[in-house]
């Protein structure tokens, strides 16, 4: 375990100085000779008086203060958030961070908001702890633009997959792909009503997977008709579980 650096140790020595000893320390008194017999005195006493038996000694003292600090230095660090150095080995043994991790391998494409909402975690907070997971290369961060989306790093997710299962793991697009997957052939209307939107709002909406190569339309007759391209079913059928 590492703990932070020797400054703050000696800023906390420098503070507890300032808190009673658990053992009172007795001051020696100290009496002066008198200043007309200390000729005399200094010749019947050639050797230095014996040190007063009620006198401290100072080395213990010195030593107990010194391990009094050090125990409740350590425990103070034990009490203290984020003494620990996070490393790659110990970076999942946090239990936020673990269940996290497990969402992003459950997910993979998951947003912030939901992942927020299915670990009950503040965003800030989830932040911090993706930050942390990411810079230990766990997991790598796709920039849909409008929103950030997590992987698993080990899998090695292409360019296409990622940026399929961000859209797929996203709010109203998701509900889209997904829709056009159990039902091959919806159509506009029919995908506007289970949106709860308009029709030229579904339709802005499926334009955007088109382009992205996510859906192909098919037109017939009057009705235009919804697909999800071969790539798509394929990163499906492969990644995404039944």
């Amino acid at each position: 375990m590492q703990y932070t650096n020797l400054g703050f140790a000696f800023g906390f020595f420098l503070i507890s100085l300032s808190f009673p000893l658990d053992c009172p320390i007795h001051e020696s008194r100290i009496s002066l000779p008198d200043v007309s017999g200390r000729e005399e005195n200094e010749t019947e006493n050639s050797h230095p008086r014996p040190r007063d038996k009620a006198g401290m000694d100072y080395h213990s003292v010195w030593s107990g203060l010194f391990a009094d600090i050090d125990q409740a230095y350590r425990t103070l660090l034990r009490q203290l958030r984020g003494y620990r150095k996070i490393t790659t080995h110990n970076v999942l043994e946090n239990e936020t961070r673990r269940k996290i991790f497990a969402l992003i391998c459950l997910n993979p494409g998951i947003d912030l908001t939901r992942l927020a909402l299915l670990c009950e975690c503040n965003e800030r907070t989830l932040r911090y702890h993706i930050n942390q997971i990411a810079e230990k290369d766990y997991i790598t961060v796709y920039d849909q633009g409008k929103s950030f989306h997590f992987f698993e790093n080990h899998n090695e997710f292409s360019l296409k997959e990622q940026r399929f299962l961000s859209y797929y793991s996203s709010g109203q697009t998701g509900k889209i792909l997904s829709l056009i997957h159990q039902k091959p052939g919806v159509t506009r209307r029919e995908l506007a009503d289970h949106l709860g939107v308009s029709s030229p709002t579904a339709t802005r909406m499926v334009q955007i997977l088109v382009h992205e190569e996510c859906v192909h339309l098919v037109k017939e007759g009057k009705y235009t008709r919804h697909f999800l391209t071969g790539d798509s079913c394929s990163i499906i059928q492969r990644i995404i579980p039944a």
